[in-house]
């Protein structure tokens, strides 16, 4: 009988994923199936269904045309955009930074702030958890891989090309490491 090959870890040693700091966190749809929504392109009107984190550009704000790529959300895509958003309501200390759902991931821009106060911080995993649980009682079914991928920023270079990734991830669709061509 063969052993199952020891699987990777995906936390860093040693850090406080509690800690004061910006994350970069990439969850998948169960077998990368794209159960959230489908990417609008070139052209779209500015009244569909989109998300991204940060949302309403100033390009967003009236119903005119623009160039863009942008995701519209199904149900299961505005479930889990409906428990983003809920993030800084159950953490007090935690901001969704920016963030975009493609049709099966969501890349996300998480900052954990010190108050003052002695709050406990909730950990990365934790944030995670709850909104893996949110998704799942608001469907009836879980759409989610088993784990997910996290980032710290470092430093504001990192910041700045981690938030453009985000921004720019729609219209690169197609080259993305997410995207499985049928």
């Amino acid at each position: 009988m063969s052993e199952k090959p020891a699987r990777k870890k995906n936390r860093l040693d040693g850090h406080d994923y509690a800690q004061a700091g910006a994350y970069f966190v990439t969850l998948c749809v169960k077998d990368r199936a794209e159960l959230l929504g489908e990417i609008l392109g070139e052209t779209m009107i500015a009244n569909e269904r989109l998300c991204r984190g940060d949302y309403q550009s100033p390009a967003l704000k009236d119903d005119s045309t623009h160039s863009a790529y942008n995701v519209v959300l199904n149900e299961y895509g505005m479930a889990l955009d409906k428990s983003l958003k809920r993030i800084p309501i159950i953490y007090k200390n935690v901001i969704l930074d920016k963030y975009v759902i493609m049709p099966n991931h969501l890349h996300m821009i998480l900052v954990i702030r010190n108050s003052g106060r002695l709050i406990i911080a909730p950990t990365i995993s934790q944030v995670i958890k709850q909104l893996k649980s949110s998704v799942t009682k608001q469907l009836g079914v879980s759409i989610r891989q088993r784990s997910y991928h996290d980032h710290i920023i470092r430093n504001h270079s990192d910041y700045i090309r981690i938030a453009e990734y985000i921004e720019n991830n729609p219209a690169r669709w197609t080259e993305d490491m997410y995207y499985i061509k049928y």
